[in-house]
């Protein structure tokens, strides 16, 4: 049985690079799993600081870099822990928080629903854009990431991947 190279997300599209390829392996003599970078090193490394770097300017979602289920890297984007993002909430489950946190001002609770509904989507949604325009710009030029979507799924869940043009 086969599984997909790389994990999907809704809400943000698959970049995938082979500039710096990990590979696992179990070390004979310790027994522990070695995690090796078959590209340059100091690249990845890079790549990494460049990351954070972004991270460090985001309020709702975090850029990670994941290894492939057999090779490549992936861009991944979570949500910050210390904000609340408007998904996996409707609107109404969102205005009875927002009622229920205006009971305790100042409080962490009170400042994660500070924002209406609509205003805060649109807040996440520039900020999603604002990483897709530096996967595709930056991560891109220096550190090979492309776009990719899904050419092909098949019912043993062999995934076939194909360069989105850009």
């Amino acid at each position: 049985m086969s599984c997909p190279n790389f994990e999907m997300q809704k809400n943000f599209p698959l970049f995938v690079s082979t500039a710096f390829d990990p590979q696992e392996y179990e070390d004979e003599e310790t027994g522990e799993t070695v995690f090796d970078m078959e590209g340059d090193w100091m690249l990845f490394k890079d790549c990494e600081r460049e990351i954070e770097k972004l991270n460090s300017k985001l309020h709702f979602y975090r850029l990670e870099l994941r290894g492939g289920h057999y090779c490549g890297m992936q861009l991944y984007l979570t949500e910050q822990r210390d904000g609340a993002t408007t998904d996996g909430y409707t609107r109404e489950e969102w205005r009875e928080n927002r009622r229920e946190a205006s009971r305790f001002p100042g409080s962490f609770y009170s400042w994660e629903f500070a924002r209406p509904y609509s205003e805060q989507k649109r807040a996440e949604q520039r900020e999603r854009e604002k990483i897709k325009r530096f996967c595709r710009g930056f991560l891109r030029e220096v550190y090979d990431f492309h776009e990719y979507g899904i050419s092909a799924r098949f019912s043993n869940g062999e995934t076939w991947y194909s360069r989105v043009a850009a």
